[in-house]
């Protein structure tokens, strides 16, 4: 039985051979190289000479098998046309969204009053709580003091309204931001 494996090799090899490439490089299907690794495993098997399938395939060219085309059946073949079709429509649309010249409107008048109206409610308080500061540092060293300093006043009333004034515009970037 390995006589039969050696002689069909030897035949295989003769064949691919005959189909010798310019660049000396033996082409080899893949159901040859299925075929010489089945026999290599025998050979290993019987206590033989090893050879290894890298050996062999270094100086071969390895031609893979083709898969098989996909049938385009009539209804496949409709079914890719509409979905271009949708997809192409969709592209347009997105395109051409805000062509009319008219500019859409996505907020009701109520809901930009209400956002306005809390604005200005914001800004109010803002300016009230600076001045309320400026005017709390200004009377609190006028109270604590026998004699009036209107310079002094006027540097304390400024430093704790431009320390009330970075608070709430730390708190207005972290709320609106």
């Amino acid at each position: 039985m390995p006589q039969d494996h050696d002689v069909s090799l030897k035949s295989s090899l003769t064949q691919l051979k005959s189909q010798n490439n310019p660049d000396n490089r033996l082409l080899m299907k893949y159901k040859d190289l299925e075929y010489l690794h089945d026999c290599l495993k025998e050979s290993q098997t019987q206590e033989n000479e090893t050879a290894h399938l890298y050996q062999l395939m270094q100086l071969t060219v390895l031609e893979l098998p083709k898969p098989a085309p996909i049938e385009r059946t009539p209804l496949y073949e409709a079914r890719m046309e509409r979905l271009r079709r949708q997809a192409d429509e969709a592209d347009y649309q997105s395109m051409v969204k805000n062509v009319s010249g008219k500019k859409t409107v996505n907020e009701s008048v109520g809901k930009e009053l209400k956002q306005m109206d809390s604005q200005a409610t914001f800004m109010f308080n803002f300016v009230l709580t600076v001045l309320g500061a400026f005017a709390f540092g200004y009377k609190a060293v006028e109270y604590t003091m026998a004699t009036p300093n209107t310079s002094l006043q006027l540097i304390v009333g400024v430093t704790l309204a431009t320390i009330v004034f970075f608070a709430d515009i730390y708190f207005i970037i972290k709320d609106y931001v």
